[in-house]
C-alpha cells in the first residue's frame, strides 16, 4: 500500500461526512502530494544551488530574487485576492456577466501594468546608479537587473493560478509554481555543468516563462466565456483594488522585510544562511498555505451566503488539521535542524539556532488559525491593514536594535515576534469584528 493511499484511509477515518471525504481524496490529498513533490524538487534545487555557489553567490542570488517577489507581490497580490474572492461570490449568485467583466477588466490590467512597470522600474535603476549616482553600485545590482524580466511572466502564472482557485480548481491551479516553474528550472540547472551566478539567474527567469505559459494554458483549456456578455462594476472593483493595494504593500514589505534588512546591515553570506534557514522553518507553514488556497473559495461562498454557522464550523476543522500536521514537521526541526542544513552545506548550520526561533514563532502562529486569509476572504481588510502596520513597525524596531548585534539569530527573534503578534492581534480583532474564533480551540 503506498504512502498516498495510507494516509487517506488513516485521516478518512476520522471523518465522518461523506462531503469531507470527498473533498479529502479529490483535492486535499492531491494538493498535499503536489506540494510533496514541489518540496523534494525544492530541496533538490537548493542542495545543488548551495553548494555549487556557496553561502555568498546564494545570498546575492535569494536577495535578487526577494527584490523581485516584493515587486510582484505589490503589483499582483491586490488583484489575486480578488480574483480568488470575487468569483466563487459572484458565482453563487449566479451573477456570471459580472464574473466575465471581472474577468476581462482585471486581466487587462494586469498584463498592461506587469509588462511596463518592469521596463520602468529597470530604466530608474539604470539611471540613477550609472547615470545620476545616486544609487550605490553593489554586488546586487546587476542581478537584480537580470532578474527583473522575469517580473512579468512571475505576474501571469500567479495571477491565471489565483483565477483557477477562484473555479476551485485547486489542483491544477497548483501545477504552475510548484511543478512546472522548479521543475523546468531544475532541468535548466542541469544544462549548464559548471553553472554561475548568472547561469543560475537566466534558468530561474526561464523557469517563470514555463511557469506562466502552463497557467495561461490551463486557464483557457478549463473556462469558457465566450458566450458571456460581460457586465461591468468597475468603481465597486476600484474600490475593492485600493484597499487591497495598501494591504498589499504592507503584507508584501512584511513578508521580505527581514531579508532586506539583514542584507542592509549584514554581508551577503549572511542572507544565504538566514534565507535558507527561514525557508525551512516555512515547511511547518505548508499544510496551512494548501489548506488557505483550497479553502478561499469556499469561505468566500459562505460569508457571501451569510452561513455563519458552517462557516464556524469549517474554520475550527481546518485550524485543528493543519496544527495536528504542523507539530510533527516543527519536531523534526527541532530536533533535526542542524543535519537539515547541513546538507546543503557546511556554512549553512550558523543557521540552526535562527531555525529554531522562527519555527517556534510559525507554529504558536498557526494555533491561532489562518488569520490573514480569513480576513481577507470576508472582506474585512481594514484591520488586516491595521495588523499589518503593526506588524511592520514590530520588525523594524527589533530588526534595528537586534540585527546589528546578533545577526541572523536577531533577525529570526525579529521574525518570530512580530509572526505572534500578528496572529494574536488578528485573532481577537476578527473575534471581535465578526463573531467567529479561527483557532484550534473553537
Amino acid at each position: 500500500m503506498n504512502l498516498l493511499t495510507s494516509a487517506k484511509n488513516s485521516i478518512g477515518s476520522i471523518l465522518k461526512n461523506e462531503g469531507d471525504k470527498k473533498k479529502l481524496s479529490n483535492v486535499i490529498l492531491p494538493s498535499f502530494s503536489i506540494h510533496f513533490i514541489a518540496g523534494l524538487l525544492y530541496l533538490l534545487t537548493n542542495a545543488v544551488l548551495t553548494r555549487k555557489l556557496g553561502a555568498m553567490q546564494y545570498g546575492i542570488l535569494t536577495y535578487s530574487f526577494t527584490v523581485i517577489s516584493l515587486i510582484v507581490g505589490l503589483l499582483m497580490s491586490g488583484i489575486n485576492n480578488m480574483a480568488v474572492r470575487e468569483p466563487p461570490a459572484l458565482l453563487s449568485k449566479g451573477k456570471i456577466e459580472l464574473w466575465k467583466g471581472f474577468y476581462l477588466w482585471s486581466s487587462k490590467l494586469v498584463w498592461f501594468v506587469c509588462i511596463l512597470l518592469p521596463i520602468f522600474i529597470g530604466g530608474c535603476i539604470i539611471i540613477a546608479t550609472f547615470y545620476l549616482h545616486i544609487l550605490a553600485y553593489s554586488n546586487y545590482t546587476l542581478p537584480i537587473l537580470f532578474t527583473l524580466p522575469a517580473v512579468p511572466f512571475f505576474c501571469f502564472m500567479s495571477y491565471y493560478s489565483a483565477w483557477l482557485r477562484g473555479q476551485h480548481k485547486t489542483v491544477l491551479s497548483f501545477l504552475p509554481d510548484n511543478i512546472v516553474k522548479p521543475l523546468f528550472f531544475l532541468m535548466a540547472l542541469f544544462c549548464f555543468f559548471h553553472f554561475t551566478l548568472w547561469n543560475a539567474i537566466w534558468a530561474r527567469d526561464l523557469s517563470f516563462i514555463a511557469g506562466s505559459i502552463f497557467a495561461i494554458v490551463a486557464f483557457y483549456r478549463t473556462t469558457r466565456t465566450d458566450k458571456i456578455i460581460p457586465k461591468y462594476d468597475i468603481p465597486g472593483w476600484k474600490s475593492s483594488l485600493k484597499s487591497f493595494f495598501i494591504l498589499t504593500v504592507f503584507m508584501n514589505i512584511n513578508l521580505r522585510l527581514d531579508i532586506l534588512m539583514l542584507g542592509f546591515y549584514r554581508d551577503a553570506s549572511q542572507v544565504g544562511i538566514y534565507s535558507l534557514a527561514d525557508r525551512v522553518a516555512a515547511s511547518i507553514v505548508i499544510f496551512q498555505i494548501i489548506m488557505n488556497q483550497i479553502s478561499t473559495a469556499s469561505i468566500s461562498r459562505l460569508h457571501a451566503l451569510n452561513e455563519k454557522e458552517k462557516l464556524q464550523k469549517m474554520i475550527v476543522k481546518i485550524s485543528r488539521w493543519v496544527t495536528a500536521i504542523s507539530i510533527p514537521v516543527f519536531l523534526v526541526i527541532l530536533f533535526f535542524g542542524k543535519w537539515i542544513l547541513s546538507y546543503f552545506g557546511p556554512a549553512f548550520v550558523k543557521g540552526e539556532t535562527a531555525l529554531i526561533i522562527i519555527s517556534i514563532g510559525q507554529l504558536i502562529g498557526i494555533a491561532f488559525g489562518s488569520v490573514g486569509n480569513f480576513s481577507i476572504t470576508t472582506k474585512n481588510e481594514r484591520i488586516t491593514i491595521f495588523f499589518a502596520v503593526i506588524k511592520m513597525a514590530i520588525l523594524i524596531l527589533f530588526n534595528i536594535i537586534l540585527t546589528p548585534t546578533w545577526g541572523i539569530n536577531g533577525t529570526a527573534i525579529a521574525t518570530a515576534l512580530s509572526i505572534i503578534f500578528w496572529n494574536a492581534g488578528m485573532f481577537m480583532a476578527i473575534r471581535k469584528r465578526t463573531g467567529l474564533r479561527t483557532w484550534i480551540f473553537g
